[in-house]
């Protein structure tokens, strides 16, 4: 059943850490990277700089640590202590590399997750299961013949019923609603309810697929025991989604 919440402008949802159980911090790389002071740099630990240090690309890497900045941010404004305090560490379940779901070392009470594109950054940070996706409007994380893997049939069916609208923005309406459908999957990947081969496990047709590219956009729904916090910003023209436990509250990192 979807269950409508609120829907509002980005900057209606921007407000005090203080009164949400969950935050989800979001901004460009760029802007993330110039408001750093050297006490946040400080934290970073050596494998988070050498991973940073192996991408070729500059804006891979500049988005890599905004992303891990941000976690950062995000317990500081949930806790009220100090960005600088917080410790960054991920490890994978399956190959023990340093990836995969982020944690904070000595704060096991406090869930992050953390995603980045083409620019943008963003992390959460809750004090019970989060995961945040955000996805740039041009990628297309799998082809047309993948869709049976992260697709219900019945998702399929409203994915199919987009491709008969009239194009927006440059974009097709399948493409937004697919990447609708996709962070939406990938944050409960990241909450730890699903994995990558289990996507096509949950069916997520009863939430709205309407995606306006006018103009930027945020709204609550949910669908069985998931309350998800989605938004859409044309300017960055990225889709955004975060599900956690409790309320949970967008803040824009001033442009």
């Amino acid at each position: 059943m979807t269950t409508p919440v609120s829907q509002a402008s980005l900057s209606e949802l921007v407000g005090s850490a203080q009164q949400s159980e969950g935050i989800v911090l979001v901004g460009l790389s760029e802007r993330v990277m110039e408001t750093t002071d050297d006490d946040e740099l400080t934290t970073l630990t050596d494998i988070e700089r050498d991973r940073a240090r192996a991408f070729r690309n500059h804006d891979d890497k500049r988005d890599f640590l905004a992303g891990h900045l941000l976690v950062r941010r995000a317990a500081a404004m949930l806790t009220g202590a100090s960005a600088s305090t917080f410790v960054v560490e991920q490890h994978c379940d399956r190959c023990g590399g340093p990836h995969g779901r982020p944690h904070l070392r000595s704060h096991p009470n406090l869930h992050v997750s953390l995603s980045h594109t083409n620019g943008v950054a963003a992390a959460a940070c809750n004090r019970g299961p989060i995961g945040v996706d955000i996805e740039q409007w041009s990628n297309v994380p799998v082809s047309h013949g993948e869709l049976g893997r992260v697709l219900t049939d019945a998702e399929r069916e409203l994915l199919n019923a987009c491709a008969a609208d009239v194009s927006s923005d440059g974009l097709e309406p399948d493409q937004l609603a697919f990447l609708r459908f996709w962070v939406r999957k990938e944050s409960l990947v990241k909450f730890g309810a699903l994995t990558l081969d289990t996507l096509s496990t949950v069916d997520l047709s009863d939430l709205p697929l309407s995606e306006s590219t006018a103009r930027r956009w945020c709204r609550r729904v949910s669908s069985g025991p998931w309350k998800f916090l989605e938004w859409s910003d044309p300017a960055r023209r990225i889709s955004g989604c975060a599900v956690g436990d409790g309320h949970v509250r967008l803040v824009e990192i001033a442009r």
